[in-house]
């Protein structure tokens, strides 16, 4: 369950959000979101180590957590350097991302639920 709340899995789900934006926006018509860039950003869905230092580093000088991330993806895949988050604020990763996780938090509830209701001395 650790690992569905930690940073990396936090940061990744931004990552994966991002992405569909970027290709929700490509489809409705704007043109400087290229395939390139959304070829870029897929192949850095998963945050780094180094990505965490400069993300890091970044969120000392900015102090905005989700601007800092921005711009370590943006080191990471250039070609989507300045589109990423455009028309979104904030709120859109930070509140897109909670109902993924307390999903897949029903869904470990729900599994271990299931596994002690198997046991006939155990009740929830």
């Amino acid at each position: 369950m650790s690992a569905i709340f930690s940073p990396r899995q936090r940061a990744t789900q931004w990552r994966k959000l991002w992405l569909w934006l970027a290709e929700a926006e490509q489809h409705l018509g704007l043109t400087q979101i290229t395939d390139a860039a959304l070829d870029d950003i897929r192949a850095h869905l998963v945050v780094s180590d180094d990505a965490f230092k400069v993300i890091a580093a970044e969120e000392r000088v900015r102090r905005h957590d989700v601007m800092s991330h921005i711009f370590a993806l943006e080191q990471e895949a250039p070609a989507a350097k300045g589109l990423l988050h455009i028309g979104a604020t904030s709120c859109f990763v930070c509140l897109g991302l909670h109902p993924r996780l307390v999903s897949r938090l029903k869904l470990v509830t729900d599994l271990i639920r299931h596994d002690l209701s198997r046991s006939p001395t155990t009740r929830i």
